[in-house]
């Protein structure tokens, strides 16, 4: 029997395969690091637990699975900017624009969009942090509002943007591999 193979001449399916590959890439980002924030942490028992109903999920770890079964200090959610051009080419994003324009940059953006749908029930009681990647950073980076004392390690480097914001709190950006390693420290 013979395997199927597309007609790679149909412009269609070109755009169908497109899809689905971004699609799957957006999942994976997700899905690798909630699983590197589990096996990280010790949380055998939550990550088997969320391997359980793996399946409804399309086969990949979520965020959102990872919110519900463990108690963490912060609300995660990803952002793996697939489709854009990345930040370390993106002219816009450059560093000097992060003290000219932090607001402006197309990830604090997305963030902000983020913050404003979570914030839309009231004042939540947990700080929510994007994780999203950026070359050089093995885990990616994360912008959160949290505190900076809580989540920001001793003599380590971050970026604080003070006040600002559509509802006037500090953002704060840092390696998400340094938030993590830091918060398994403190929180045991």
């Amino acid at each position: 029997m013979s395997e199927y193979r597309p007609n790679p001449l149909n412009p269609l399916l070109g755009k169908i395969e497109r899809y689905e590959e971004s699609s799957k890439s957006i999942r994976q980002f997700e899905s690798s690091r909630v699983e590197w924030t589990l096996r990280s942490l010790g949380l055998e028992a939550q990550r088997r637990e969320i391997l359980q109903g793996i399946e409804s999920l399309g086969g990949y770890f979520t965020f959102s699975e990872f919110n519900r079964v463990v108690s963490f200090p912060i609300n995660l959610i990803s952002e793996s900017l697939h489709g854009e051009m990345p930040i370390h080419r993106d002219q816009k994003s450059t560093h000097p624009m992060w003290f000219k324009g932090f607001r402006s940059l197309p990830v604090i953006q997305k963030y902000e969009d983020y913050l404003n749908d979570y914030l839309q029930d009231g004042t939540p009681k947990k700080p929510l942090g994007m994780v999203f990647p950026r070359k050089g950073f093995s885990q990616g980076l994360i912008v959160h509002n949290g505190d900076f004392d809580l989540y920001v390690p001793p003599k380590s480097s971050c970026h604080v943007y003070k006040g600002g914001t559509t509802h006037s709190m500090n953002l704060i950006v840092q390696p998400y591999m340094g938030l993590i390693n830091h918060l398994k420290e403190t929180l045991k």
